[in-house]
């Protein structure tokens, strides 16, 4: 696109008039989102995305292997309880050893 410098102005107040009418603020929360993240074990693939629906956020971990594709969804309010379930059994699983 080329624009010639006088019509820059015009442009900049255009486009800020579009951003103040059509900004929903979705930028803002993908931006102070949680990265999603990639674990390998073995010969699988387990993907760990954040995301967000009209219910709220929510984490998605998926398990890939070839063409095999499992996924679980965890509301933001579970994640905390999810992880405390994960730590009880590694903890119960090393003290084991």
């Amino acid at each position: 696109m080329f624009i010639p410098a006088e019509g820059m102005d015009e442009f900049q107040q255009n486009l800020g008039e579009l951003i103040n009418e059509y900004d929903t603020g979705d930028a803002e929360d993908a931006l102070a989102a949680p990265q999603n993240r990639h674990l390998r074990v073995e010969n699988k693939n387990f993907y760990f995305d954040i995301k967000r629906n009209a219910q709220g956020r929510y984490m998605t971990i998926s398990e890939v292997k070839g063409n095999y594709r499992n996924s679980i969804l965890i509301p933001e309010i579970g994640w905390e309880n999810f992880r405390d379930v994960l730590d009880d059994y590694v903890k119960q699983v090393k003290d084991g050893d």
